[in-house]
């Protein structure tokens, strides 16, 4: 959409009015119909849910159960820049467009991701992450702010635009899938 609609980051918007999923993602002022991506006249994409089955029945009552989440409080570390540390609260504008999908119902189905987008060795378990890069943080609407770094303990996940996680112990141990959508 930057590209073929012009839109600037800022102006890319998940909100689409009557669909209860995505009414977070309102902007103020609100976006160009050309810069929504559900939008006709935008990016035509059709709302899903993602498949039921992949969730932990488990978590069914915490916020963000069972839907895709686009993050404006999120960075990966190492994206785009190697070696830049920790972006969590650097003060800095980097703070990346993340899709986030928490609470994947097993180890198994982290590894087959991580497997499948060839992230980690085959068959490795999923890293755990230090930072709990998910706690519902943030929908995106236009801005972005400091507050969560998807950072494995072991550095596994540096530098990469998708992955599958596991929260710490700080926060639900679940597993949660990320993928980069605009890396800043």
């Amino acid at each position: 959409m930057k590209i073929s609609k012009n839109c600037e980051d800022e102006d890319i918007s998940f909100y689409m009015p009557g669909i209860s999923a995505l009414s977070g993602y309102q902007h103020t002022p609100e976006s160009p119909d050309s810069c929504k991506v559900f939008h006709p006249e935008g990016g035509s994409a059709s709302v899903q849910a993602p498949p039921h089955d992949i969730f932990d029945e488990a978590h069914a009552h915490r916020q963000g159960y069972g839907r895709f989440l686009f993050s404006n409080q999120t960075c990966v570390a190492d994206v785009p820049v190697p070696d830049a540390g920790d972006c969590r609260s650097d003060g800095l504008d980097n703070e990346d467009l993340t899709l986030i999908v928490p609470f994947i119902k097993s180890k198994e189905l982290c590894v087959a991701i991580n497997d499948a987008l060839g992230v980690l060795p085959k068959g490795i378990d999923p890293p755990e992450d230090e930072d709990c890069g998910y706690i519902h943080n943030g929908f995106y609407d236009g801005t972005y702010s400091e507050n969560f770094n998807i950072k494995a303990i072991d550095d596994s996940l540096s530098g990469k635009l998708s992955g599958c996680y596991l929260g710490d112990s700080s926060c639900p141990e679940t597993y949660t899938y990320y993928h980069v959508l605009l890396a800043r």
